[in-house]
């Protein structure tokens, strides 16, 4: 997703209002879902609308990452030309392109939400980080 600044800007609303924002939508998505089952996009997608209804579509489509893929590096994860992505934590993402490092201007929601795509990742990764194992080391997509 190529976004101009403006909407960059729109999407990175202060933390505290994403952060904020997030956690209405959890309270309310989780309050709505069975534990055992696997929310709808579309259930979550309303209640986005409900909590965000003048914000542009890059907005939602950005609360979305956040609840069911990657948060910030979902389209990061579809530019082919990045080689790396590193992420040192929730508010610190670096990518390589062209054997150049550089930092980018984005950021998880919140600890949550970072906890969340450390979850995912590793579940799409087939491995374990917990307590028990502080490290993890693995390969996802072409990464």
């Amino acid at each position: 997703m190529n976004l101009t600044n403006h909407h960059k800007c729109e999407i990175q609303m202060s933390i505290l209002e994403l952060n904020k924002m997030y956690n209405q939508i959890s309270q309310q998505y989780c309050r709505g879902n069975d534990a055992n089952e696997t929310p709808s996009q579309d259930s979550l997608r309303q209640i986005i609308k409900e909590h965000a209804p003048n914000h542009q579509n890059d907005l939602h489509e950005r609360l979305i990452n956040e609840f069911l893929h990657f948060g910030p590096i979902t389209p990061l994860l579809k530019d082919t030309s990045i080689n790396e992505i590193y992420i040192q934590g929730p508010d610190n993402i670096w990518i390589e392109r062209n054997g150049q490092k550089q930092k980018i201007n984005e950021h998880f929601a919140n600890d949550i939400s970072y906890k969340n795509f450390i979850d995912h990742l590793c579940s799409q990764a087939n491995i374990q980080f917990n307590l028990n194992t502080p490290f993890a080391d693995g390969h996802f997509h072409h990464f």
